[in-house]
Order: C-alpha cells, then sequence, then structure tokens
C-alpha cells in the first residue's frame, strides 16, 4: 500500500484525488494539507510515501514547503501544476528545490481534467513510491560495456561528430542538467526531444539554461541549428532536422503520428538520414520511444549511447534500446556527458 499525502489549497482538486486513489486500489491517502505550512507538519508526523504537491498556496507555497520537507528527510514529491506558462516556470522552480517529477492539472480549456491528471498520476505515484522495487528481470551486467561497441562487426561511421540528439521523458528534467554540464560546451549542436506539454518547453529551456550555464533555447520552425547551441523541441508537436546549404535546421513536423511528442524517433531517424556522424543519447522514461531511430544509427555505424538502467527513473526507453540491441555504449548520466565531450572535443560549461 502506498501512502500518499495530498497538498492542494483547492478543495475539489483534494477530494479529486483521492476519489482517483481509491478508486485505483494500492494506495492509502494518510492525509490532506491545505497549504504549505500544513503539508510540512504533516509530511513530518505522516512520514507518507510520496506527496502531491500543489505550488500556489496561502501561508506557505509549495515551492518553500518542498525545501522544508526535504530539510529533515527525502520523500518523492510530485507536483500537480497549472497547464499555464506561468505554471510551468513554478514548476521548473519546483523541480529546483527537490521535487521529482510534475503532472499539468490538465489542458489549456480545462482546469482540472480528472481522467487525463489520474492516469499519469497513479503512474507516476507508483513509480516514484517504489524505485527500490525495480524488477530484477530489468538489470543489466554493464561492467565494460561502456568500452566495447555492443555490435563488434559493424560499419564505423567515419568523421567528426555533427550534431547530438538526447531522448527522454519520465525522470528527463531531473538528469538532463547533469548531462548538459559534463558535456559541457560542444561545438555541434545538441537537439532535445523530452516529452512535455507544450506550454511547458519554453520555461524548460530557460531553467535547463539557468542550471547549466549554457545557451539553451526552445526550438521553433526553420531554426538555425549551430555549434554551442541547446534545443529543446517544442512540446505537443513533433520535430525533425534538416540540412541546407551545410547547416541543420530544425522543422515541425505536422503530419508524423506518435503516441508521444515530440517523438524521438523522428528525431533520431533525420538525423540519420541528413548527419555524417550523429550521435544518440537515451535517458530515462516510460515507453520505447526513440528504438526505431537507434536502430537506423546502429545500421549506418552511428552512436548510441543509453543510460544505465539501474539510475533511470523508469528503465522503458533505455531497456528498449538495450533488448534490441540499438546500443552502443550504456552508462551513467554523467559518463555519458563525458563520453560525448570525449568523442567530439568541448570545454567546460
Amino acid at each position: 500500500m502506498i501512502r500518499v499525502l495530498v497538498v492542494d489549497d483547492s478543495k475539489f482538486v483534494r477530494m479529486a484525488i483521492r476519489k482517483i486513489l481509491e478508486e485505483r486500489g494500492g494506495f492509502q491517502v494518510v492525509g490532506e494539507a491545505r497549504d504549505g505550512e500544513e503539508a510540512v507538519r504533516l509530511a513530518k508526523m505522516l512520514k507518507p510515501d510520496v506527496i502531491t504537491m500543489d505550488i500556489v498556496m496561502p501561508n506557505m507555497d509549495g515551492i518553500s514547503a518542498i525545501r522544508e520537507i526535504l530539510k529533515s528527510e527525502f520523500v518523492p514529491i510530485i507536483v500537480i501544476s497549472d497547464h499555464t506558462v506561468e505554471g510551468a516556470r513554478v514548476t521548473m522552480e519546483a523541480l529546483s528545490a527537490g521535487a521529482v517529477d510534475f503532472i499539468p492539472k490538465g489542458s489549456e480549456r480545462l482546469k482540472f481534467n480528472i481522467t487525463r491528471v489520474g492516469e499519469e498520476l497513479v503512474e507516476k505515484l507508483r513509480i516514484h513510491a517504489r524505485r527500490e522495487e525495480k524488477p530484477k528481470s530489468r538489470v543489466f551486467i554493464t561492467e565494460g560495456l561502456e568500452k566495447e561497441p555492443s555490435v563488434k562487426d559493424r560499419r564505423v561511421a567515419v568523421g567528426e561528430v555533427d550534431i547530438v540528439g538526447v531522448a527522454a521523458s519520465t525522470g528527463g528534467p531531473k538528469v538532463i542538467p547533469n548531462l548538459l554540464k559534463s558535456m559541457g560546451i560542444l561545438p555541434v549542436p545538441v537537439v532535445i526531444a523530452q516529452h512535455m506539454p507544450k506550454t511547458f518547453t519554453a520555461s524548460f529551456a530557460e531553467w535547463l539554461s539557468k542550471e547549466t550555464h549554457l545557451r539553451v533555447e526552445e526550438g521553433y520552425d526553420r531554426m538555425r541549428l549551430t555549434g554551442e547551441l541547446v534545443v529543446v523541441l517544442p512540446g505537443g508537436i513533433n520535430s525533425l532536422v534538416t540540412k541546407d546549404g551545410g547547416y541543420f535546421y530544425l522543422r515541425l513536423d505536422r503530419e508524423f503520428h506518435s503516441l508521444v511528442k515530440p517523438s524521438a524517433n523522428l528525431l533520431f531517424k533525420s538525423m540519420a538520414k541528413e548527419a555524417k556522424n550523429p550521435i544518440a543519447l537515451i535517458l530515462t522514461g516510460m515507453g520505447d520511444d526513440g528504438t526505431e531511430g537507434a536502430r537506423e544509427f546502429i545500421k549506418r555505424g552511428y552512436t548510441v549511447i543509453v543510460q544505465e538502467p539501474s539510475t533511470c527513473v523508469v528503465c522503458g526507453m533505455p531497456c528498449s534500446a538495450i533488448d534490441s540491441g540499438a546500443y552502443s555504449y550504456i552508462m551513467t548520466v554523467e559518463e555519458m556527458g563525458k563520453k560525448v565531450r570525449e568523442l567530439i572535443g568541448g570545454k567546460p560549461a
């Protein structure tokens, strides 16, 4: 039974979350808090397995409450935020304060979409509350793999690396800053496909820039991709990379169908087609996005680095690539960044 503390100044939202969890089973709502001060007090007293946290509340806001709660001991805190630009901005602040994940309350038209929020909430509560209980069948022996290609006799790409692509979903916002800081300032563009709503990616890019001191921007149609630039693909739509006159450009694609957006598969496939020697990185995330694109990389002799399964919040995406043999190296996030710098060259951020 996963013990949950629900924090929100709206009685309706608290009741809705309680109803969602009680109907799904496997959860016990051990307490409800109407503001940050009450949340801090109940967290110390009840010691929940996980906390859902609103941000904008009276007396003490959610960000201050997160900091106070985490001073005593670690408990996973999932932010439930407004689906607005301002909501995205404060959500990034909450991640900096120590929150492990976030869920938008609804859509731009619907303030609180119970059905959509419920599905994502249940999934993420289970992931973060029981991270130590990962199935043993998903554990991979990785000692030495960072030094040896997974496909010994494959054709190896020749020439300097010209672009880097990154795929991430659940858990990505917490590890991407570490990856970028480990990579440093690269002479080639870095493009990130992080599954995220469209109102969040601009704030995510701004937050990454502050966290890493790198030049990070949200992508847009026909954007020129240059060295020393990190681009976060816009959320809620797919994008691909094209090349014209020796330069890479970003193109929005409204035709390509995918369950998640932006699609890492589309990004990787376009990179494999347009670049001379690209690198693909697959980080923590649910599902298998990125695997098809990674297969294209391996066929052409390009490098694919996946995150070490034991360090992932959820290993759907990296483990899918590993199971398919679509990888070159398996590494921790920090090792991935250092390997990219080794392959490309660069300087500290």
